[in-house]
């Protein structure tokens, strides 16, 4: 579900934007980047507060190790730019 939220966000940016092609894919790939520190430094501890899931919520990110943390989510915005590719038309 979280992905998914963050996936339209970027969707309505991507259309605002006009983003097409291989830029699209690089500001989605941008845009994992973007949802990693705002889920390992906002969302991830205050889920973690809210709920009550204590440290392996909170500190995820650092249980994980950040490089995998960053590949992960940066493999999420390629994905979610190749998902948001339309075929050209001739």
């Amino acid at each position: 579900m979280v992905g998914a939220v963050y996936g339209a966000l970027f969707g309505v940016i991507a259309a605002w934007a006009r983003l097409r092609g291989v830029g699209l894919v690089a500001a989605a790939t941008a845009w994992g980047l973007v949802v990693f520190a705002v889920s390992t430094w906002i969302a991830l501890p205050a889920a973690a507060s809210l709920f009550g899931g204590g440290d392996p919520i909170q500190n995820m990110a650092a249980m994980v190790g950040y490089p995998t943390f960053i590949i992960e989510h940066m493999m999420y915005g390629a994905v979610l730019g190749l998902v948001l590719l339309k075929p050209t038309t001739r």
